[in-house]
């Protein structure tokens, strides 16, 4: 079996010219010689994975068993929706498998921590949240000699820029709120992915104010860390000087660690 892969020809911003497309893929009569074509092929366009070309059904009749794709909608836009029906399908079916998965043992909390552990244990493994975690005893600050760490100081509160430890090379950042009183609790706030920890932090514009909730939660005694997360801009979404993409930063990112088991929900959790 024969795998047609397009290749863009488009001379500019493509990876691959038509130049370099039919220099790197020369006439299939220089390569092959027991493969007889029955329509015209378009060597620059399609190829198969064995190096071989394939045919382009545009030029002739459907392939057998095949139909043309036609009408006027949007495509994509019924797809989005096909996988939306899917997923809530699959979340309404299982309600009823969920006791079977679950095992809790709640006589004691080490009891509990040991009878989930199995389910932590795949989330994980769905999530791509596989390299060990780097031990640490508490936050390093962020600071240089013209920023200092302390970005705020309110009558309830202070802020202060702080970075955690992932795994090797990757550390985590975001924001400390630390109330001035003795902690009631110790929480982790999580912003939506287009807003910065200083918007729920109420320290920079582009949040309701409503939904400055870090804020108000360390106004009321707590002690709250905000990280921050992959936004959807694009701005560093390919390779300056090869060639830039208009992926969000979060698709950028998803596409490359899916190849490899990871999630870009695994490395923000």
């Amino acid at each position: 079996m024969m795998i047609g892969v397009r290749v863009p020809c488009r001379g500019r911003g493509s990876a691959f010219p038509a130049s370099r497309v039919s220099a790197a893929f020369p006439p299939h009569d220089q390569r092959i010689s027991n493969v007889q074509i029955s329509r015209p092929v378009r060597t620059r366009r399609f190829f198969g994975l064995t190096g071989a070309p394939v045919m382009d059904a545009s030029d002739g009749a459907p392939l057998p068993g095949t139909a043309p794709l036609l009408g006027e909608h949007d495509f994509s836009a019924g797809m989005r929706t096909a996988f939306r029906k899917f997923l809530q399908r699959q979340l309404d079916q299982s309600v009823a498998a969920r006791p079977a998965r679950w095992q809790r043992n709640v006589a004691s909390r080490a009891a509990y921590e040991e009878s989930v552990e199995p389910n932590r244990a795949r989330l994980r493994e769905m999530l791509g949240i596989v390299e060990p975690r780097t031990a640490f005893a508490a936050p390093e600050l962020v600071a240089t000699v013209e920023q200092p760490a302390l970005l705020a100081t309110t009558a309830t509160h202070t802020v202060t820029a702080i970075r955690w430890p992932i795994f090797d090379g990757v550390w985590g950042e975001g924001l400390l709120l630390d109330p001035r009183t003795p902690p009631r609790a110790r929480l982790v706030a999580l912003p939506e992915a287009d807003q910065t920890p200083e918007m729920i932090a109420g320290l920079a514009p582009g949040a309701d104010p409503r939904s400055q909730y870090a804020a108000r939660l360390a106004a009321a005694g707590c002690q709250v860390i905000v990280p921050v997360f992959v936004n959807r801009s694009a701005e560093f979404s390919g390779k300056a000087g090869v060639a830039m993409t208009n992926m969000s930063h979060r698709e950028w990112i998803h596409r490359q660690a899916f190849e490899m088991g990871r999630h870009v929900i695994g490395y923000e959790v």
